[in-house]
């Protein structure tokens, strides 16, 4: 079971695979991707798991995983890298689909934030079911999380962006 779940307890479960095909019907050139957060950073990679199990045995045309990367201070890649194989044995192909951290909020250096962000990178495009990755913001003028942006408030490239780039 996902995180928001007040609409398949209130017109019941089969919104949650109706949706997917009611998308599908109204422009079948569309890759629909199911989307949960805390899949690559917490614990809820095994109700993800099943959801999805449950979407595709109902028949919701599913084209892949989207798995939300909202970290810590820290990126323990070893963790993204089991998380992506659990996820990845539904045969589907991944997208990480809003990366972030904590940058301010933990007090990670310019550099730390240079080399978590390429670490995330490197673990998440090694692994051969992931197809792409969004980070969720660009600049700390409009960032969710402070800090979090490869630019700066005055948009001026962070060494994250340099690192993002190369």
């Amino acid at each position: 079971e996902g995180h928001e779940t007040w609409l398949a307890n209130t017109v019941g479960d089969s919104v949650n695979w109706k949706s997917f095909e009611w998308a599908h019907a109204a422009d079948p050139d569309a890759i629909l991707y199911a989307n949960e957060y805390n899949v690559v950073v917490w614990g809820t990679a095994p109700a993800y798991h099943a959801l999805i199990e449950t979407l595709v045995a109902k028949g919701a045309p599913i084209h892949g995983i989207g798995a939300q990367g909202h970290m810590e201070g820290d990126i323990d890649w070893n963790d993204v890298k089991e998380k992506l194989d659990y996820m990845a044995d539904l045969g589907l192909p991944i997208r990480i689909t809003e990366f972030d951290m904590k940058i301010d909020e933990f007090s990670v250096s310019d550099l730390n934030m240079a080399a978590r962000y390429a670490e995330m990178m490197r673990t998440v495009f090694s692994h051969p079911a992931v197809n792409g990755m969004v980070f969720w913001t660009n600049w700390d003028g409009d960032a969710w999380r402070a800090g979090s942006g490869l630019y700066d408030a005055y948009r001026i490239p962070k060494l994250a962006a340099d690192t993002v780039y190369h």
